[in-house]
């Protein structure tokens, strides 16, 4: 099957990043140093200068854990409910530590509108106040739910799934689960996977982007620590309860070197050869600033080798969470959901 994956090197020399994605680097460097004692510090990390609330409903969605339930927020297309065609699942990032579902109105809005569907986010239990996995439970749960009663509630079947940074993550854990669980399910027009982190071991540009901006090796390993804050044993039994969820894609036999090797726990190392015949079109979207960007160019050739279509694209000189920012702030968080905007709409006239 025919991919869009180039890899151009003038893509990725800094002298070629337009001003704006200069700009967005150093607003976000900026963040980085008044924020940099707050690591660690749950009130001031969350804390959120405010949020853009558009239209849009809170609901809530049964949870496997009797008595309570998963808050998400829905969004519809401009033009109201008669012009939805499916469901947009969606997975906010943060590190798994930070962020929400109602923080990101404006970006649900152009999901909403350029998919033609009803936007789902979920809003999913942080660390560390709820370890993994917590979050992957959430999500699973709300996956199960919108698969069964999408049509029902909300006026389309599940027709993308997608999010941004640890909600990329989110996003095709949540893709392998459902698809492990219902062999014969090929209907999904495309996953969203926006700088997303596959691998939660380091992988090379964590080390080796020069000055990094939003995230870093500290952060990383804070976030990782945060949600993970058990003993290596603990760690394990984790990833063998957690494997359970992946129905035919479990690999309960495989060894490991480390926990995060393990799949259950870092879909880059998850076996996709039995989906071989069934991989939706997956988008990838990183900027070549982002010391993440390893986990984008080796899902997408993992995805590849398995038989998938993989579009993926890069925004020279574009920093971590460039898509987030304001689309006033710089050229680049306009080309960023532009990119998005044009697969999506794309991809919804597809059959």
């Amino acid at each position: 099957m025919k991919s869009d994956f180039v890899l151009d090197s003038a893509q990725f020399s800094p002298r070629n990043a337009s001003e704006g994605a200069k700009k967005a680097c150093e607003v976000l460097r900026k963040g980085d140093e008044e924020n940099k004692d707050s690591l660690g510090n749950m009130e001031r990390m969350r804390a959120r200068p405010g949020k853009t609330v558009l239209e849009g409903e809170n609901i809530e969605i049964q949870s496997r854990d009797r008595g309570r339930t998963i808050p998400c927020r829905v969004v519809l297309p401009k033009a109201g409910p008669t012009s939805v065609t499916g469901v947009f699942l969606h997975f906010h990032g943060g590190g798994l530590c930070e962020g929400g579902h109602d923080e990101v109105d404006p970006l649900l809005h152009r999901f909403a509108n350029a998919s033609r569907c009803a936007v789902v986010s979920v809003g999913y239990r942080l660390a560390p106040e709820n370890p993994y996995p917590s979050c992957i439970h959430d999500c699973f749960d709300v996956a199960d739910y919108v698969f069964d009663h999408a049509v029902e509630r909300f006026g389309g079947p599940l027709q993308f799934i997608g999010g941004e940074s640890a909600g990329g993550y989110l996003t095709m854990q949540t893709f392998l689960h459902l698809a492990g669980a219902h062999e014969d399910w090929n209907s999904l027009k495309g996953l969203v996977l926006t700088y997303g982190v596959f691998s939660l071991s380091y992988l090379p540009t964590v080390f080796t982007t020069p000055n990094p901006v939003c995230v870093d090796a500290k952060k990383i390993l804070w976030y990782y620590k945060a949600t993970f804050p058990v003993s290596e044993e603990q760690h394990w039994e984790v990833c063998r309860e957690l494997e359970k969820e992946f129905g035919v894609l479990a690999q309960p036999g495989m060894l490991y070197d480390a926990p995060p090797k393990h799949p259950a726990i870092s879909p880059l190392y998850r076996s996709l050869e039995k989906l071989r015949s069934r991989l939706p079109t997956a988008f990838f979207l990183c900027g070549t600033a982002d010391p993440i960007l390893d986990d984008t160019i080796l899902m997408s050739a993992h995805w590849q080798i398995a038989g998938g279509r993989a579009v993926v694209k890069f925004v020279t000189g574009a920093p971590h969470a460039f898509v987030e920012l304001p689309l006033e702030l710089a050229d680049c968080c306009v080309k960023g959901n532009e990119l998005i905007q044009e697969f999506l709409e794309e991809s919804s006239l597809s059959t």
